[in-house]
């Protein structure tokens, strides 16, 4: 008999803890000491928990036992473990135990327990507490976790919707100023122009940051798989600060081995990287000259790039170093109300260098200039490397004249990008929505469709997969103000062959229609 009772309690306790839901933890452990000792039913209470009403009921038939409710309160409110009280309507034995800090199990049965039982039930009682508490815990957690992950989206989703409504206007304010520019007008007017260029270029580049970091941050960044001559990328980050440097009188230079270096890696991260060091060299720097140099130290399939950034600027102190490569930082705060900037491009760079295998660091002293330098633990390139594209600035090759397909529902990108292609000498025919982009492919009559991805009715995508779906080989390019990460990759899926990015430059459309009309069919 002894050995039968052992085995009682230990099936009991065995039952308690069973998973982390409070009350699916309860049920289990209930059903468990009903039938171990012959209970007629058995309740957990809690006070935290829809006002103290039952939490697990076994078996159902008693929920709502307004007798078990008055034990459980009862031993809620006692400061003894344990109250036994007789339902004489029932005719059962009510045991009430206390589970602080905020519930009662309840036992009922026809015959009481006896002294030695309940004794021993005590224990088990304080178990099942402890497990509730740790239920208590877990789901906390997990609801914790759920409104991280709901907030890390919310704020993607912000992000995302903020890129495109800053990027939309930006596109038409930069456009239509390269249109102005490009017709020709008096010196002044041209130099104000300019000044609204610049400030957009740099709105443009603190959106870029604040997303980029956010990406970052939440681990969304998503790195692609090209070949890529390193030297070519390097010269094309030269050549965006060249104007900047050429207005302040400094010299650019780069020191990269023949022949370059050819990796495999994401080529527009890599630039990313040697824009925000150059930038920054350049911006630092009065007088004197920035020196780019390329690396490189094969290691079977893989190699390590190394870029160096070398500047005759202010300098940083020693011990300032590190900082400077912290969110939000810079090296002290004079030089943010001198020279401005976020603080997020060193912090970028250096989270950048570490997601492709590497890192970056810094030398300098104050007033002798600074060294930045990034090395990339990249993929060694698996084909031959085709001609460099056309630098910023640079006009890329001609295009033969081209019937294009717009989908595109902002008045102003429709005048924009109908203006750009007429005048370069291209059919240009604008729809709406990508309904009446598909009704319109379908028609034919076209080379190419420059395709906007958020459009009323049917989008972008959409439009895109129904395109596929119907056989269209005719290549489309994707033109978007989002430009989040994995935009590219999504809109590759739906069968789009090209990307463009919002705001972009007139050169930046060639480049991409060049490249979509050029490639081998399939």
């Amino acid at each position: 008999m002894h050995d039968r009772h052992t085995t009682i309690l230990y099936e009991i306790a065995l039952s308690i803890g069973e998973g982390v839901v409070l009350a699916d933890m309860c049920r289990r452990a209930l059903s468990t000491m009903t039938r171990a000792l012959s209970l007629a039913g058995a309740s957990v209470h809690d006070t935290s928990v829809q006002g103290g009403a039952e939490l697990a009921v076994v078996p159902r038939s008693r929920r709502g036992d307004a007798a078990a409710a008055a034990a459980a309160h009862a031993a809620m409110g006692s400061s003894r473990p344990l109250q036994t009280v007789l339902d004489e309507a029932a005719g059962l034995h009510l045991h009430a135990f206390a589970l602080p800090p905020s519930g009662a199990l309840v036992l009922a049965r026809a015959a009481p327990l006896d002294a030695a039982q309940l004794a021993e039930l005590v224990p088990l009682a304080q178990k099942l507490a402890r497990a509730m508490q740790d239920c208590r815990v877990v789901d906390e957690l997990q609801r914790t976790r759920e409104a991280a992950v709901a907030a890390d989206r919310a704020k993607g989703e912000f992000l995302a919707r903020m890129s495109h409504e800053i990027r939309t206007p930006m596109n038409g304010i930069v456009g239509m100023t390269d249109l102005v520019l490009a017709a020709g007008v008096p010196h002044e007017q041209a130099r104000y122009l300019r000044i609204v260029q610049e400030c957009a270029s740099h709105l443009c580049a603190l959106i870029d940051d604040i997303l980029d970091f956010s990406r970052i941050e939440a681990g969304r960044l998503q790195l692609d798989e090209l070949d890529f001559d390193a030297v070519s990328v390097a010269q094309g980050a030269l050549d965006v600060v060249l104007p900047a440097a050429r207005g302040k009188g400094i010299a650019l230079r780069i020191e990269a081995p023949r022949p370059p270096p050819l990796a495999r890696g994401d080529p527009a991260r890599v630039r990313q990287v040697l824009l925000n060091l150059l930038g920054n060299a350049v911006k630092f720097t009065a007088a004197g000259q920035v020196v780019l140099r390329v690396s490189a130290r094969p290691d079977g399939e893989s190699m390590a790039l190394r870029y160096e950034v070398e500047d005759t600027g202010i300098g940083i102190a020693p011990d300032k170093l590190e900082a400077v490569f912290e969110s939000f930082t810079q090296a002290d705060g004079s030089v943010n109300r001198r020279f401005g900037g976020t603080g997020l491009g060193l912090a970028i760079v250096r989270q950048l260098a570490r997601l492709m295998g590497g890192d970056a660091t810094a030398r300098s002293a104050p007033g002798r200039g600074a060294c930045f330098a990034v090395e990339l633990r990249l993929g060694r390139a698996r084909g031959e490397i085709g001609g460099a594209a056309a630098g910023p600035g640079q006009t890329p090759a001609p295009i033969r004249p081209l019937r294009v397909l717009v989908a595109e529902d902002n008045p102003v990108n429709q005048l924009l990008v109908d203006t750009l292609l007429r005048r370069a000498g291209h059919a240009c025919t604008l729809v709406g929505d990508g309904a009446a982009a598909i009704e319109a492919g379908r028609a034919g009559g076209f080379d190419v469709v420059l395709m906007d991805l958020q459009m009323p009715g049917v989008d972008g995508l959409a439009a895109a997969r129904a395109r596929r779906e119907a056989g269209a080989t005719m290549p489309s390019v994707a033109v978007t103000a989002n430009a989040m990460s994995g935009d590219a990759a999504l809109c590759r899926a739906a069968g789009m062959e090209g990307y463009l990015a919002k705001p972009y430059r007139a050169e930046d459309l060639w480049r991409e229609l060049r490249r979509v009309i050029d490639a081998p069919a399939g």
